[in-house]
């Protein structure tokens, strides 16, 4: 088939993608230029290859909360864990639509009689 197709320019999401990737590379001080080996299989750049300058962290970040970075997840249910905090999220009250879901499953449960179950 042969028909004219309205061009429309450049998506908004490939134009974000091309200033980020220029912005990124004025942060590191290297150019990105994508390239094809002999096989026809595009050159992937690696952390070797962005140089010394660059702030690459390979390794996750900790949890860190306002007591400093912890090596495991504190127990809610742990109440020393949460006294460093100073509250517990269970001391929290639920949001709104928390709170209206629950008391919609008390009504329906009164209603029909049986009790809803995920499991």
């Amino acid at each position: 088939m042969n028909y004219k197709v309205q061009d429309y320019g450049v998506d908004h999401e490939i134009a974000a993608s091309h200033a980020n990737e220029a912005a990124a590379s004025a942060t590191i001080g290297h150019s990105w230029n994508p390239d094809k080996d002999d096989d026809g299989n595009w050159i992937l750049p690696t952390t070797t290859a962005v140089g010394t300058g660059s702030a690459i962290n390979l390794k996750d970040d900790p949890v860190c909360l306002s007591t400093g970075c912890e090596t495991r997840p504190a127990n809610p249910y742990n109440d020393e864990a949460w006294k460093k905090i100073g509250y517990s999220p269970l001391d929290t009250p639920l949001e709104e639509d928390m709170q209206a879901s629950i008391a919609s499953n008390k009504a329906a449960i009164k209603e029909t009689g049986r009790e809803w179950s995920i499991l």
